[in-house]
């Protein structure tokens, strides 16, 4: 007898990792010399050690129908532990890491999924939500978060599978105190906005 599972829990640990790091740029100049003008062309390399931080998630799935999914998910990645160490022998970058004193992101997400039939295609329909720490801090020493919702369909059956995803981003924050907030908003692609499979 099939017995559908209703909770599933889950824990997802990376462990941070660090190896060399080769930043390298071109450059061209122009100097204009009573009249003539000289192109001068180089490149400048710096060479560090990247410090990458690790994080941890933890999810939670009910399924309290065949066709109805609700989920749960909260994230931490702990950049305040993340670097980049330039050989003191280079010229050192200007940038921090990826900013200048970062903070841990936490990041919280919820949303459903209900599944439809049409004869031997599934058709789901997702909708979601989440709040997302930024890892630096705006210029009025506030913490930075955005908000955003999710927006899912596509189809599967048993010789292709079609994923679609939009997302809506907004919040605001201070980036320039002369100028006021900084309104972040509109639709934007996630990393899988579409995702096309072909099944043998």
């Amino acid at each position: 007898v099939y017995k559908r599972q209703v909770v599933s829990l889950g824990v997802v640990y990376k462990k941070g990792w660090h190896g060399a790091l080769t930043k390298s740029d071109r450059f061209e100049r122009v100097r204009n010399d009573n009249g003539s003008v000289t192109t001068l062309e180089g490149s400048d390399e710096d060479i560090g050690e990247l410090y990458w931080p690790d994080s941890i998630s933890a999810g939670l799935s009910l399924r309290p129908a065949e066709a109805f999914t609700l989920s749960l998910e909260y994230q931490m990645t702990r950049w305040s532990k993340g670097r980049v160490d330039w050989d003191p022998l280079e010229e050192p970058l200007p940038s921090g890491f990826p900013v200048e004193d970062p903070e841990d992101t936490r990041q919280l997400r919820a949303g459903f999924e209900y599944l439809t039939f049409v004869k031997d295609i599934a058709i789901p329909f997702r909708v979601g939500g989440f709040k997302d720490r930024m890892i630096g801090r705006d210029d009025s020493g506030q913490a930075i978060d955005l908000w955003a919702v999710t927006f899912g369909t596509g189809f599967a059956s048993k010789h292709a599978v079609l994923d679609i995803a939009a997302v809506y981003h907004f919040g605001s924050y201070l980036e320039n105190p002369w100028f006021g907030d900084t309104i972040v908003s509109g639709v934007s692609a996630s990393d899988k906005i579409l995702n096309w499979r072909v099944l043998a």
